[in-house]
């Protein structure tokens, strides 16, 4: 707009105020007793209020002429429809409110909002940001960046609604963050605003921040043990005058049980957290465009889908152990028809166990590991064919999974120790196909090829595939 322009909306935009303070008066909303004269905006009078105000349908029907702003936030479809520019004159009105005492209003007050009402109207973007506080997780240094988008950070000290919304927010009912909330994930992103004009919220398509923030966690619960899970949400548009209330509400995956385990990242993990975040990514949110296959990205996805279901505070422990064994079917039940509990259990614990753990003959091994996953089996199998396990026999598969004695008195913590070890088992075997995945079908790959089973007794070839898979690094 030219300056005379600028200098007609300014005067409409102070009359338009004062008109709304007046009908503020008139209904007894304002002004208010000095202990409250701060008011908090969006909370204290309703809308309706400023229906049918003269000075304030001349300031939107101002801008409602103006080509750019029709360009900005009317929707093509739908026509001249000012109900936004309406909640962008009552956020204006809230902002000089918020800092004025009883009736009068500062003329500086109303610049300086007026001045930042204009710059923000008139932009061709917007900043949103996403936020998910994240239970469970210590994060040894300030912040992790994952992109010029994405960071995991600390939860600052004090009110994390307010550190992480900005003076921005207007809405923060439903955030209950805090006590084992140490950890935040954050996706700011800037849209153009023609690109949802008429919408209140951008769409889904041009704001992957939900993709983004599962992707850390499964990034961070393939490296680490412990139970962290994403717990309450935010998404607030950055602005003094934004076009609707943060949305926030808690338990997206839940809070931290008393007997699970906190998970600690360390410095020294970031770099392997954002490497494995990018092939996450590539693999499972950009159509396929990674590393690997779109058949083999198929198998990853069904395997880290039922390993990160796992952390579903709602499902039953052996119900989560189901879901882990079918990641591990995934992963190396290509080709396996007959004794499929034995076979996977056997190309699971060749290709994870370390040698001096194998103990190896004409192609059977009888490791802890293969022990273990036999175990997993026969707990899917009471699951699926609606058993009841008897107590001895539910003693022996928490034993055998945890590598603990059972104590009745502390029945929880056993039986997070048995499921904690099958996620161990399932997250090292994830990670070493996503590795094999990515080599060569000449040599030691993944999908298994047809003669796996056949290599397994061929002297040489374990330690040959643990270096392949990087699960032994080799030297220099």
């Amino acid at each position: 707009m030219n300056s005379s322009g600028l200098s007609e909306l300014e005067q409409l935009c102070r009359d338009s105020v004062n008109a709304g303070v007046k009908t503020l008066c008139e209904t007894g909303v304002w002004p208010r007793p000095p202990a409250a004269r701060r008011i908090r905006p969006g909370y204290d009078f309703p809308q309706y209020i400023f229906q049918n105000i003269k000075e304030v349908d001349a300031v939107v029907d101002l801008l409602a002429s103006d080509s750019k702003i029709q360009e900005l936030y009317f929707h093509q479809s739908w026509g001249p429809d000012s109900w936004q520019l309406y909640d962008y004159w009552m956020r204006l009105l809230l902002r000089v409110l918020y800092e004025t005492e009883g009736e009068l209003i500062s003329t500086n007050i109303f610049r300086k909002w007026f001045k930042k009402f204009v710059r923000e109207l008139f932009s061709d973007t917007a900043s949103w940001r996403s936020i998910d506080t994240v239970t469970g997780l210590n994060l040894c240094g300030r912040q992790l960046k994952l992109d010029q988008g994405t960071v995991l950070t600390s939860v600052p000290k004090g009110n994390p609604g307010s550190a992480l919304l900005g003076q921005e927010q207007y809405s923060t009912s439903g955030w209950q963050a805090g006590g084992l909330d140490k950890a935040t994930l954050m996706t700011t992103a800037i849209i153009k605003k023609r690109d949802y004009a008429g919408l209140e919220w951008p769409p889904p398509d041009l704001f992957d921040a939900g993709m983004r923030h599962s992707a850390v966690m499964k990034a961070v619960r393939l490296i680490k043990s412990g139970v962290p899970r994403l717990h309450c949400h935010a998404t607030a548009h950055l602005s003094s005058f934004p076009l609707g209330d943060a949305i926030t509400y808690c338990n997206w995956e839940g809070a931290l049980e008393v007997n699970e385990k906190e998970a600690v990242l360390e410095r020294a993990d970031f770099r392997l957290v954002r490497s494995l975040w990018r092939e996450i990514m590539k693999t499972q949110y950009e159509g396929h465009e990674g590393t690997l296959t779109s058949l083999n990205v198929d198998r990853i996805d069904t395997a880290l889908s039922r390993f990160c279901s796992t952390y579903d505070r709602k499902s039953a422990w052996m119900d989560r152990i189901t879901d882990l064994t079918i990641a591990l079917e995934s992963l190396f039940g290509q080709g396996v028809g007959d004794e499929l509990r034995h076979r996977i259990s056997l190309r699971a614990a060749w290709l994870l166990s370390s040698e001096q753990e194998l103990n190896q003959d004409r192609g059977k091994v009888t490791n802890m590991m293969y022990r273990a996953i036999r175990t997993m089996y026969d707990i899917r199998s009471c699951r699926v064919h609606g058993g009841i396990p008897k107590r001895t026999e539910l003693i022996r598969w928490i034993e055998t999974l945890s590598g603990a004695k059972y104590d009745p008195l502390h029945r929880g913590e056993a039986e997070n120790l048995a499921l904690e070890a099958a996620r161990g088992i399932v997250r090292k075997a994830i990670i070493a196909c996503m590795t094999l995945g990515k080599l060569s079908p000449k040599g030691p790959c993944w999908p298994l090829p047809k003669d796996f089973d056949e290599e397994i007794v061929i002297p040489g070839q374990h330690k040959a595939w643990q270096k392949a898979s990087g699960i032994i690094k080799s030297k220099g």
